[in-house]
């Protein structure tokens, strides 16, 4: 089994996953919100532009906890997506929060 985990670097830390089978194995604050993370599109650089690696993560918000918790949404933190496969976490993206949506989807987007 292969779960993910978002994990933003917080006070404190706030991990959001999408399988309850891993709960036990995070700490501070956790959330069972998590709802898609898009494929990472890679750093592309073609005829002298580039443009850095990124993801996005949609997370539940219809009961509109994160609106509330992220009136002073969290731009520029530090945050990673982890891949967990048999109790073991692989960081598979590192980043910044560089957007967000709020709705009762919320939407970030990170970047490298």
């Amino acid at each position: 089994m292969i779960a993910y985990v978002f994990r933003l670097d917080s006070r404190p830390r706030i991990s959001i996953y999408g399988n309850t089978e891993i709960s036990d194995l995070l700490t501070g604050l956790k959330y069972y919100r998590l709802s898609n993370i898009s494929a990472i599109r890679k750093e592309v650089s073609l005829w002298g532009g580039a443009e850095n690696a990124n993801v996005s993560v949609e997370i539940e918000n219809g009961d509109g906890l994160f609106s509330r918790m992220w009136e002073s949404p969290p731009l520029k933190n530090k945050a990673v997506i982890e891949a967990i496969v048999d109790g073991k976490a692989k960081i598979i993206f590192s980043g910044v929060v560089a957007s967000i949506q709020i709705g009762t989807t919320l939407t970030l987007t990170l970047e490298a």
